[in-house]
């Protein structure tokens, strides 16, 4: 008989307490080793006093190693964080979520990982993981990919590993810079990515808003009408999901269009496009990069986003792509799902 997740919790609760602690640090050290035990602490949401003891104990099982740099896995830690990966997904009942996301979604796709991004910040890092994981396997040779920006997808592209044998990949940014972090814009994600494949990139140097007048004016530019064509021509994107609400204020959009937002309903953002929970667009910014046109041309399209409070944002931008892969956590699945019945 299969031991149960609801009857390990019942009879025990530290066991799996335990697994879920020790899983977290494993996944946060990969992410981010070599790394020290304060920031171990701070991303996983686990006592220091917990991490140090933690850590000696797979120290001791051979798991992870300890020196003056930091805290990093060894090559079987590597291996038993991959099995144990497999395992969590299967015991914790995520392959079924997967397939009501689905069905709920309407979706070709739903990758599931435990836990919620809002609640315990390394799942940030399992979610990235995943989400790595499914672009390596959907790259192939010749591929020309769009890739949006945010902190989750520099999350993510810092994981992928270049599949055996991949050439002639092309990475494009999807759209301009966005806000002040120039580590989290489309173009410097689209260089990262590139790199980390062998591939070449594309640059897209221009604000990620622009007057309607002036859109109309640098679309003339060669250079930039260049660029846009590549953008015509991609066969994988990769992009982000926002609140509605967050990315505007991120975008220093006047306060009467957020209003107008607000006010219209607008919940989830993604390509510089507001949708209410519906799928309708109730607000466009004038932005030199991909369409919504140009995405629903695209074969292979994959969407990051995870923690409850993006349900919304998840679903109302899904609807108007739902050949996608989305790779989610299990916190926004839930209350996807939850709010789909």
């Amino acid at each position: 008989m299969d031991l149960s997740f609801d009857l390990l919790e019942s009879v025990m609760p530290e066991a799996l307490e335990n697994i879920r602690g020790r899983y977290n640090i494993l996944s946060t050290v990969k992410a981010k080793a070599p790394v020290g035990r304060r920031v171990l602490s701070s991303s996983t949401g686990i006592t220091e006093r917990r991490i140090r003891n933690d850590v000696e104990l797979l120290c001791d099982l051979g798991l992870v190693r300890q020196d003056v740099v930091g805290i990093s896995l060894t090559q079987k830690g590597e291996s038993v964080l991959e099995e144990l990966t497999v395992a969590l997904h299967e015991f914790f009942g995520l392959e079924a979520l997967e397939t009501e996301l689905e069905k709920r979604l309407g979706i070709a796709k739903a990758v599931i990982v435990k836990g919620d991004c809002d609640e315990t910040p390394a799942v940030m890092n399992i979610l990235a993981e995943a989400a790595a994981s499914v672009i390596s396997s959907t790259l192939s040779s010749g591929d020309s990919v769009a890739v949006t920006g945010g902190t989750t997808l520099r999350a993510t592209v810092k994981m992928i590993d270049a599949p055996i044998g991949l050439e002639g990949v092309t990475v494009v940014p999807a759209r301009g810079g966005i806000g002040r972090d120039i580590d989290t814009q489309s173009n410097t994600i689209a260089a990262l990515f590139a790199d980390r494949i062998g591939g070449e990139h594309r640059a897209l140097h221009l604000p990620d808003m622009l007057g309607a007048r002036a859109a109309r004016t640098v679309l003339k530019d060669p250079t930039i009408k260049k660029a846009i064509d590549e953008l015509k021509n991609v066969n994988m994107a990769v992009f982000g999901i926002g609140v509605a609400k967050e990315m505007a204020l991120r975008r220093n959009l006047s306060q009467a269009i957020i209003d107008l937002i607000e006010r219209r309903g607008g919940v989830g953002e993604a390509f510089g496009y507001y949708f209410e929970e519906n799928g309708d667009i109730v607000y466009s910014s004038h932005t030199v990069g991909m369409s919504m046109e140009m995405l629903l041309g695209v074969k292979k399209l994959i969407g990051v986003a995870g923690g409850s409070k993006k349900a919304k944002a998840i679903m109302a931008v899904i609807k108007n792509i739902p050949h996608c892969v989305l790779v989610t956590d299990e916190g926004a699945a839930r209350a996807i799902c939850q709010a789909a019945k």
